[in-house]
């Protein structure tokens, strides 16, 4: 439990400081890249951190919550699953700004879809999962972005204030949606935060990245209490727990306090690397940096999954690839 709450903290390094394409993608990028790109990286770490540190005090007395919700709708919930992922799909390609974009979403939902019933179903192929997110989210973006030959901007950001009354509604909204999306297999952090942005509409770049840290730290929370009320793994950590025997109320308490005490360090841990790669960094060819992580992607795929995993990469990369390029979102 506490390599998943401190891992949610620290991805948020990564996330932001590599992947990012050229400053003349402004439209294209993630809002954590956005404030990279303008040499704001740490600041936007911060963002993610504050909404992540928020959102672990909050989760765990609305755990109570969810878990009796869970228990009185354990019955029937689980039969309106597919209506509810299909209406969420549906949702998802609609909210597309035009009909071209909307084509292209479609398209990209059947194209990612059927390479998933083909490799996860099959026996002959074996745990395609890691390939299949790493072509998707990883190598795409990362060889989309390496179209720039530009050199890293400077990385300063340090005296930038953060609105603590924003940050706390935000992070809040973050939560709440993140224990929507506890309850739905399949529906993840990106979904989240869409959901989030909906509820709330128009909203900042700098809140959509509290409301981002927040959900990553909930969710992990939420993963657990569902472990715990119906026995779904949702979570790295809720697996983990699992395969533990005689687990109760205390041990979920004890649980609980882990999640708390992680998170200060994964928020100390998260602000120490941001600041040493953003020293770093600075001034550097992000095509070597890009090339070095495609390279270890590549490399830990088929040191895991083979050549047939090297396939489903290419396949999947390709299809995130095309989302990237059209501007399509590959939530």
């Amino acid at each position: 439990v506490a390599m998943n709450v401190v891992q949610a903290f620290v991805d948020f390094v990564p996330n932001i400081m590599i992947g990012a394409p050229d400053s003349g993608n402004f439209v294209s990028v993630l809002p954590g890249h956005y404030f990279f790109l303008k040499g704001e990286g740490v600041h936007a770490i911060r963002l993610s951190v504050a909404g992540g540190i928020i959102a672990a005090l909050a989760s765990v007395p609305l755990s109570a919550a969810l878990f009796l919700f869970l228990l009185q709708t354990e019955d029937f919930f689980p039969k309106l699953m597919p209506l509810l992922l299909s209406l969420v799909i549906v949702a998802m390609v609609m909210r597309a700004n035009n009909g071209k974009k909307k084509i292209f979403s479609l398209t990209i939902v059947l194209m990612s879809g059927a390479l998933g019933i083909i490799t996860m179903r099959s026996a002959n192929f074996g745990d395609m999962l890691f390939p299949l997110i790493t072509g998707f989210f990883g190598v795409a973006g990362i060889l989309y972005s390496m179209n720039s030959s530009e050199k890293v901007v400077e990385q300063w950001g340090e005296g930038r204030k953060i609105d603590a009354g924003k940050i706390t509604v935000s992070s809040l909204l973050g939560v709440v949606a993140a224990a929507l999306i506890s309850i739905m297999p399949s529906i993840g952090p990106n979904q989240a935060a869409i959901i989030a942005k909906e509820i709330k509409g128009k909203v900042k770049r700098s809140e959509f990245l509290v409301m981002a840290g927040s959900i990553a730290v909930a969710n992990v929370v939420f993963g657990i209490v569902v472990l715990f009320a119906v026995g779904k793994v949702r979570s790295g950590a809720a697996a983990a727990v699992r395969e533990l025997s005689a687990v109760g109320i205390e041990q979920l308490l004890v649980i609980f306090a882990i999640i708390i005490f992680s998170a200060g360090v994964g928020a100390i841990a998260a602000e120490l690397l941001g600041k040493k790669v953003a020293k770093g960094i600075g001034g550097m060819n992000y095509n070597k940096i890009n090339l070095s992580v495609l390279a270890f992607m590549v490399a830990t795929v088929f040191i895991f999954n083979g050549f047939i995993g090297l396939l489903v990469l290419c396949i999947a990369s390709s299809i995130g690839i095309f989302a990237v390029s059209t501007k399509t979102n590959r939530s």
